[in-house]
This record gives C-alpha cells, sequence and structure tokens, in this order.
C-alpha cells in the first residue's frame, strides 16, 4: 500500500520538509526535528516554540534557513513566539538579532552576566514581514 503524500504547507529555501517526533528519552516533553541536514529539539509551551538545540551535519549548506523557514512559519500561522533557548556562538546571536528580528530575553537581573544569551525571543508578529 502506498502512503498518501500530504503537500506542505510552505516552500521553504531549498523546498526540504520539516519532519518531527516525540523524544522518547527526555522527561521534559521534548520534540526531535529533522529539515534536511539540521536536526536538533525543540518544544511546544503554552505561548511560544522553544528551539532547544540545532546541529547542521554539513554546515554552510543553507539547510539552516530552512529550520528559520518552518519554525517562523509556525510561529506566525501559531500566533506564538518562536525562541532560541540557549546561543553560545556570538556571530550567530549577532545575526539573529541584526538580520531577524530576535531580542535578547533576560530571564532574572541577577543572572544578566552570566545568562546575557540565555534566550533569544522572536516575537510572532516581528517574523511577518520576513521569509
Amino acid at each position: 500500500m502506498k502512503k498518501a503524500k500530504i503537500d506542505n504547507a510552505i516552500k521553504t529555501t531549498h523546498g526540504l520538509d520539516f519532519k518531527a517526533c516525540r523524544d522518547r528519552r527526555s522527561h521534559m516533553d521534548l520534540m526531535l526535528f529533522r529539515v534536511g541536514t539540521c536536526h536538533g529539539q525543540w518544544r511546544v509551551m503554552a505561548d511560544a516554540y522553544e528551539i532547544i538545540s540545532v546541529i547542521n551535519d554539513a554546515p554552510g549548506n543553507g539547510h539552516f534557513q530552512d529550520v528559520l523557514d518552518w519554525f517562523e512559519f509556525a510561529a506566525r500561522r501559531d500566533g506564538k513566539t518562536l525562541r532560541f533557548m540557549a546561543i553560545l556562538n556570538d556571530r550567530f546571536a549577532q545575526h539573529l538579532m541584526a538580520k531577524r528580528g530576535f531580542k535578547p530575553l533576560v530571564l532574572e537581573k541577577e543572572f544578566e552576566e552570566n545568562v546575557a544569551r540565555a534566550a533569544f525571543n522572536l516575537l510572532a508578529g516581528a517574523a511577518a514581514g520576513k521569509g
């Protein structure tokens, strides 16, 4: 029996599908995703989609753009915020702020120095003009 083909809701930069499943190893209701050569963990919160990790097995191929295409589309569609929960690469943090409209989210004042890039927030409305 043939599997039914479901058309994608969007056309991403490289035409890549978004695949997701529950992370059975996690006790935090995390989901696993794969878009092309990128894969990682994410979770759904009441007001946000939170990206926990992203790895690109072939850096420089542009597939990370498709990851952003999918998550930004879903955030706009569902009226949610898109958050990266940890950014360890300064260049990437600057790119998210300067080119993608992300804002730093400081969770608690006393941790500001140690967790300056702990979370980045993309308001659903700020992403509306992107993509």
